[in-house]
């Protein structure tokens, strides 16, 4: 610093030049506390986002474990339904209304094959279709 003659503007030169050092360094720290401040909030901003982005991920996981429990339960329940109606059908085999309805079937099949005639079709059409529907879904029996 160069010192002038005159004392005063000494003192305002000096003045000027105490004010834009202490105004240099408000400005740092300022500048210095928004960099903080940016950082934290990018910081909290990419933290959130990747939280968000493992829920979704963990999410979509479960769904699609989920649905391949789904799918094998389905089918193990639609196996069950199928070997029980398969069971079914082969108790129904057994039951003398069945036996029955089979053998008026079986009458009518050899009558087509001694007289191809159009009734002889009909009847036994109609015996098969008959003992064919036991099988599937038996009349209800009446109860006492």
């Amino acid at each position: 610093m160069k010192l002038n003659p005159n004392p005063e503007l000494n003192d305002v030169i000096e003045a000027i030049e105490e004010n834009n050092r202490q105004h240099s360094s408000i400005w740092w720290i300022i500048v210095i506390a928004i960099g903080v401040l940016l950082g934290s909030v990018a910081s909290h901003i990419s933290i959130e986002a990747y939280y968000k982005w493992q829920t979704e991920k963990r999410v979509k996981e479960s769904a699609i474990i989920m649905q391949e429990k789904l799918e094998k339960a389905s089918q193990k329940v639609a196996d069950q339904v199928r070997v029980t109606a398969e069971e079914k059908k082969e108790d129904r085999k057994k039951h003398p209304k069945y036996i029955q309805l089979k053998q008026v079937c079986e009458f009518w099949q050899q009558q087509v094959n001694i007289q191809n005639s159009q009734k002889n079709r009909s009847l036994r059409n109609s015996a098969c279709r008959e003992a064919e529907a036991y099988l599937t879904k038996p009349p209800e029996e009446k109860k006492p």
